[in-house]
């Protein structure tokens, strides 16, 4: 038998006792609710974001990500990389890292030494 075959097919009959434990869990949670927040409340563990927040702060929103690929073929090793920094909102106290979207990507080629080797001596 396929063995990723084999892999899916035996993770997924997990799935029907995995939900049912979660729901079950959910469930306790949710009987209990009150209960919980009101122990909460009484060892003064809730609290309202303003009063745990120390500085005055503007929110933002940059990311940055990336991925690659390498391949080895034969003769010849490829390399693809691409990668993509943006910026989202910016606080009027914040200078502006990226205007517009930054993108770049590159792909190398090595042939492999052996075989440059090889043909340079002329084998």
């Amino acid at each position: 038998m396929n063995c990723r075959k084999h892999l899916a097919e035996e993770m997924l009959n997990q799935c029907d006792e995995l939900g049912e434990t979660l729901s079950k869990s959910f469930r306790e949670l949710f009987e209990r609710k009150s209960e919980i927040v009101e122990k909460m409340a009484n060892q003064n563990l809730l609290k309202k974001d303003s009063e745990i927040s120390f500085a005055p702060t503007h929110p933002t929103i940059r990311g940055v990500d990336g991925s690659y690929a390498i391949e080895k073929l034969h003769s010849t090793d490829m390399a693809a990389m691409a990668g993509v920094a943006v910026e989202g909102l910016t606080p009027p106290t914040d200078k502006i890292s990226w205007p517009k979207p930054r993108v770049t990507s590159q792909i190398f080629i090595q042939y492999a030494t052996a075989i440059r080797q090889q043909l340079s001596q002329g084998r």
